[in-house]
């Protein structure tokens, strides 16, 4: 195959460096699908400083045109910003029938320390402040299916109601919400219900993330992360004939407590990328 030069060419529809040069605040332009990956945003970040660098412009100025908010948030000051669903543990499980690999669950009490401590490695000191919002779209919980279903759209069912947010950083105006088993089988639980199974279904992180857009839709001023029990299975010798292998008990609660953390670390890192912090 012979190469040859190409005589002319289109202009790209993309800024060159030369417009980007002239006009720096065009790579505030994040598309919204970036802004809630953490890991874009940084790879974007380093590319802005190489550039920056060698074209010898102050690199800290740069990388902070990345790091501001997308124009999203920038246009309405007074909405929720409300982090995503950082996936870390299934945060579902079962109980009854042949279920030999049920799920341990965290205490609120324990969730919240476990916050708590790894927001303060980030200089966010959470208080138990009893924030509420109102009125806020939660999930509808069935004990049988995990979600109650509305059978006209066939979408999970949601309701209004007020929320009491687990904690608050006063000075940064951020707080977050633990979505828990109680939260599951107790707060939004459809109530009474005819009987058809021995077998409960818990779905934690589904009924975190309809909470998620929930509260994306209020009008708060302040920032909030949702985070959910992580819901780690174990294997009990009493619920199995023969010998399986599998987590313990603790082993599975430990399981759940380091998948905890890391929802909460990839929420600080959201939080940098955002420039909330």
């Amino acid at each position: 195959m012979k190469v040859t030069p190409l005589k002319r060419y289109r202009v790209p529809r993309y800024p060159i460096q030369e417009i980007l040069a002239t006009h720096p605040e065009l790579l505030k332009l994040v598309p919204k699908r970036w802004a809630n990956t953490p890991l874009v945003l940084s790879a974007l970040s380093l590319v802005c400083m190489i550039l920056a660098a060698r074209d010898g412009r102050p690199a800290d100025k740069q990388a902070n045109m990345v790091k501001a908010s997308p124009p999203t948030v920038q246009s309405q000051p007074a909405a929720t910003r409300v982090a995503p669903i950082f996936h870390h543990g299934e945060g579902r499980g079962a109980f009854g029938c042949v279920v030999t690999s049920p799920p341990v669950f965290l205490t609120e009490d324990e969730a919240r320390q476990v916050i708590i401590e790894e927001a303060a490695t980030a200089g966010i000191h959470f208080e138990n402040t009893k924030r509420v919002i109102a009125p806020v779209e939660v999930p509808v919980t069935d004990a049988y299916l995990g979600l109650a279903i509305d059978v006209r759209t066939r979408k999970p069912k949601t309701q209004k109601s007020a929320l009491v947010l687990e904690g608050t950083d006063p000075q940064r105006n951020i707080s977050f919400e633990f979505v828990s088993y109680k939260d599951v089988v107790d707060t939004w639980e459809i109530g009474a219900h005819i009987e058809m199974s021995t077998l409960s279904l818990f779905k934690i992180e589904p009924a975190a993330e309809i909470l998620q857009q929930g509260l994306g839709k209020t009008t708060a001023d302040q920032t909030i992360g949702v985070f959910y029990d992580p819901a780690s299975d174990y294997v009990s010798d009493k619920l199995t004939p023969y010998p399986v292998s599998g987590n313990s008990k603790e082993e599975a609660k430990q399981k759940s407590i380091q998948e905890l953390r890391e929802q909460v670390r990839d929420f600080i890192v959201w939080l940098k990328a955002q420039g909330i912090i």
